[in-house]
């Protein structure tokens, strides 16, 4: 994963009562402290209805519990979310959380893909490990979207028309064995990178889509083990001039989010 949140987060204990977690609320609205983890194995609570005392918050990660997850709709200072190892009908509870930048999606069960792409304010999206996912199509509404990293989602099979996605400007793919197409993601105006790690079932000439595009600067074009035919044969056939040489652990990893695009 190349683009972190930036917030700091405190962790909740066991021992924690709920009185125990309205002092801890208090002390650090006083200590500007404006990160919290929840994770179900260390939460003594079985709801998340403690969180309406944490409206300060920034930054937000929540593992494993669901229960009246809706209160997070409250927490209006929200920059960084991230949803991990839960079960919820859909995101509508986040739509009016007008700050919302970050969204990290990690092995959720989603009933409702379509409320995704009703979070027009969001810039960052992170899909991480959701194996039931089978659609992309929610993105096409998702107009602030600068940055989209997807990893081990292995039923995606191709991207929708990103030609509204006119802030998107890169794109990580690790582990998509499913993808078979880039064709959706070609027409995304303003996209400047591509990053590849893991797609075998992308054929050699699936970046010569990005041929003659505009504003595409490089790709890294990992669809398979370096030195196998695959790989050789797909950097033969990339378009001249695109391409990425190392990403993870290099500059090329280096993204800021622009805070004045909306």
């Amino acid at each position: 994963m190349s683009l972190r949140f930036t917030i700091k987060k405190r962790q909740l204990r066991p021992q924690y009562d709920a009185a125990e977690i309205s002092r801890i609320a208090g002390e650090m609205v006083a200590k500007a402290h404006q990160g919290l983890k929840v994770e179900k194995q260390r939460l003594s609570l079985k709801s998340l209805n403690f969180l309406h005392e944490f409206c300060h918050l920034r930054g937000l990660a929540i593992y494993g519990v669901a229960r009246d997850i809706q209160v997070v709709g409250e927490l209006t200072e929200l920059r960084e979310l991230a949803l991990c190892s839960l079960s919820t009908k859909d995101l509508s509870f986040t739509k009016d959380l007008p700050h919302l930048r970050h969204l990290w999606l990690q092995g959720l069960r989603l009933k409702d893909w379509a409320s995704v792409g009703d979070l027009t304010q969001v810039k960052a999206l992170t899909l991480f490990n959701m194996r039931a996912l089978d659609s992309l199509d929610f993105l096409s509404n998702m107009t602030a979207l600068q940055y989209l990293e997807i990893a081990r989602c292995k039923g995606i099979q191709k991207f929708p028309d990103c030609s509204r996605l006119g802030r998107l400007r890169r794109v990580v793919l690790d582990d998509t064995n499913g993808l078979t197409s880039l064709a959706g993601l070609a027409k995304a105006p303003a996209l400047r990178h591509l990053v590849v790690g893991g797609a075998k079932s992308l054929p050699t000439v699936c970046f010569t889509c990005f041929e003659g595009h505009p504003t595409v600067e490089g790709i890294l074009p990992g669809v398979a083990p370096m030195n196998t035919d695959h790989y050789l044969d797909t950097c033969y056939a990339l378009p001249a001039g695109l391409m990425m040489y190392g990403y993870y652990g290099t500059p090329n990893a280096r993204f800021e989010l622009d805070e004045d695009l909306m």
